[in-house]
């Protein structure tokens, strides 16, 4: 039953959501995280994630962090570089580093099709064997 002559005190039904809002109500969240340890100044870890056939990533957040892998190296800088690598379309998305790491929130996600994998690069640039981490996340719909 609907009363009427009453005002709507709800207000509309509708809302704009933003790309954001939106996907965390209708999109899987996706946190693609890896590790390496004792990595060697100048070597990699690479963190890789396959978009499945249907979907779209929305990625909307990117992270590296370096730690020297010795407590003797811990007072030298711990210089860190990350690439996010559309590897299917041989694409650089974004870069981020620093000292000791960094991390990047996207307010506009990078959206990354199906089918294609997305890649996140994370390089020792330190003079010492540092421990390494990181990853990227958003929601695919």
């Amino acid at each position: 039953m609907v009363a009427t002559d009453y005002p709507d005190f709800e207000g509309p039904k509708q809302k704009l959501y933003l790309t954001p809002e939106w996907g965390a109500l209708v999109g899987v969240d996706k946190n693609i995280v890896g590790n390496a340890l004792n990595k060697a100044p100048a070597t990699s870890l690479t963190i890789s994630h396959i978009v499945p056939a249907g979907k779209q990533l929305y990625l909307t957040q990117f992270s590296c962090v370096g730690q020297a892998n010795l407590a003797a190296d811990a007072e030298l800088n711990q210089m860190v570089i990350a690439l996010l690598y559309d590897l299917t379309a041989l694409t650089s998305l974004y870069w981020i580093g620093g000292n000791g790491g960094a991390m990047a929130p996207l307010s506009k996600p990078i959206v990354i099709p199906a089918g294609h994998q997305v890649d996140a690069i994370i390089t020792n640039r330190s003079n010492h064997n540092c421990d390494l981490w990181g990853g990227f996340g958003g929601y695919e719909v």
